[in-house]
C-alpha cells in the first residue's frame, strides 16, 4: 500500500530538531492512512496512545490490525483506530497533548 517504512519516518523525525521529544501523552494523526506513522510514533515510551483518523474504511478495518501488529506487538492497544472525516472531530478542549496530519 505505501513504500515508507517506519525505520524511513523515524529517519525523517530524527531530523526534525525536538520532533520525537513533542510527542508525548495522547494525541491524534489526522488522515493517517495504513497507520504506519501513528504506530512508529507509538513506539516512543512517552506516548499514552493515538487516535489515528482516517475516512477509507477499507483501509481501517484491512491495513490497520496489520500494521499496528507488526510493528508495535503487544502494544498494537495504543493506536486506536477510527473510521471518521478529520474535518469534523468532536475532541472536547484539552483532550490531545499533540496532533500530527
Amino acid at each position: 500500500y505505501v513504500y515508507v517504512t517506519p525505520s524511513d519516518i523515524q529517519e525523517v523525525l530524527s531530523c526534525i530538531p525536538g520532533a520525537w521529544e513533542a510527542f508525548h501523552g495522547k494525541g491524534v494523526d489526522l488522515g493517517g492512512g495504513v497507520a504506519c506513522i501513528s504506530s512508529t510514533i507509538a513506539t516512543n515510551k512517552n506516548v499514552q496512545s493515538i487516535y489515528c483518523i482516517e475516512i477509507t474504511e477499507d483501509v481501517v478495518t484491512l491495513c490497520h490490525p496489520i500494521v499496528t501488529k507488526a510493528v508495535l506487538e503487544n502494544q498494537r492497544m495504543k493506536v486506536i483506530s477510527v473510521i471518521g472525516d478529520f474535518n469534523n472531530l468532536q475532541i472536547e478542549s484539552d483532550s490531545i497533548d499533540f496532533a500530527v496530519a
